[in-house]
């Protein structure tokens, strides 16, 4: 299995939110695109390809769920910095009193308010998206965001953008077009922008109708991400540990997640038994926010130990990262067990623990 830094892993799940629930879409499905037989988690999920390392960071973000939890609209596309700036802050859980935080994609985990710099540039703007997903690391990361996109400012934008326009081609694969900008992976810090922070080259694909928009450093994981909206390719909705886990979490109603399979990362000297795979995730229920946990272990015995140990850790155990006893933290949730699965939800004061959790390797996820 391959070995990332948590760092790197874990990228943006700090920062402040930089997507939303579209203007004028509320009417929409949260994830567009997606399979309509799945909840809002799954259906993000069976949108990405499951390529070696793609398991090892997932994030997923049901951001229309998010902003109905949250009590917010998003604001019509246009909109004056302060409005754009109160809309995201209520997303990102940094307004005090804030029931949600939600975890940003790294397409647009910056920079959410230059929101005229966005259109004239790729032809849309994170007001307008309502969910969104990303899946390995860069060069080899693949983002996929939800909304309500118009193929021809997209077009307009991307042919006129007076930096980048020069390096566009078309490229068609199968019966699909997509936009490519320079070599894959490159960097040209000549043509950094609101979009590209590091004037890194790109792919892109847009389907208004669909509903969805693909964002890639290569041509190959463009590829793979277009087999995969085909149907001609598994998805990570199909992963054996991650699929269970993305079911789990909308069975809770969870609006954002971060899975890995990567569990070596949270080895150490911890309380629980060595598990398989491993989900954070983030609900409200009633007005309360709920920090989710869900692993998915060998066999039944593996999560049966865990859920007594976890239930022994909430009650009588403290953060590794801060100290804080995790009964000052979580009130009394439920832990069940299904089979090899596990699957925890506590409620919180503290909507952002549950990124924080997995971004510090805390202690309700490190193993003996």
């Amino acid at each position: 299995m391959r070995h990332l830094p948590a760092a790197a892993l874990f990228a943006g799940a700090l920062l402040v939110a930089g997507a939303a629930c579209g203007s004028g879409v509320e009417d929409e499905q949260p994830i567009g695109g997606a399979d309509p037989d799945r909840g809002a988690i799954a259906a993000a999920l069976s949108v990405v390809p499951a390529t070696p390392g793609a398991s090892d960071s997932v994030l997923v973000n049901d951001l229309a769920a998010a902003a109905e939890a949250a009590g917010v609209t998003a604001p019509d596309a246009g909109a004056g910095e302060d409005e754009l700036v109160d809309y995201f802050r209520a997303l990102s859980g940094t307004e005090g009193g804030a029931d949600v935080a939600v975890a940003p994609s790294q397409l647009v985990q910056t920079s959410p308010i230059d929101d005229a710099d966005w259109r004239a540039e790729v032809g849309f703007a994170p007001v307008d998206v309502t969910g969104d997903v990303s899946a390995g690391l860069p060069p080899e990361q693949v983002q996929a965001v939800f909304g309500d996109f118009d193929e021809g400012a997209v077009d307009d934008a991307v042919r006129s953008d007076p930096t980048w326009s020069d390096q566009l081609d078309e490229v068609t694969y199968g019966d699909r077009t997509f936009y490519s900008w320079g070599e894959d992976g490159a960097i040209d810090p000549q043509g950094v922008s609101t979009v590209r922070r590091l004037g890194e080259s790109t792919r892109l694909f847009v389907d208004g109708e669909a509903g969805i928009a693909y964002w890639t450093r290569t041509t190959e994981a463009m590829e793979q991400a277009l087999d995969t909206l085909a149907g001609n390719a598994p998805s990570l909705a199909d992963d054996p540990e991650l699929g269970p886990l993305a079911d789990a979490l909308d069975a809770r109603d969870a609006y954002s997640a971060i899975f890995t399979t990567d569990t070596d990362l949270f080895a150490g000297d911890g309380e629980l038994e060595p598990y398989e795979a491993v989900a954070t995730g983030a609900a409200v229920v009633d007005g309360q926010a709920q920090l989710l946990l869900v692993y998915t272990h060998a066999d039944e015995a593996s999560a049966q130990a865990n859920a007594d140990a976890l239930a022994t850790l909430v009650a009588e155990g403290e953060s590794s990262r801060n100290g804080r006893p995790w009964s000052d933290v979580l009130g009394a949730g439920d832990v069940e067990v299904d089979g090899s699965l596990l699957v925890a939800a506590f409620p919180t004061e503290e909507p952002a623990l549950w990124n924080e959790v997995m971004l510090g390797r805390d202690s309700l996820l490190t193993t003996g």
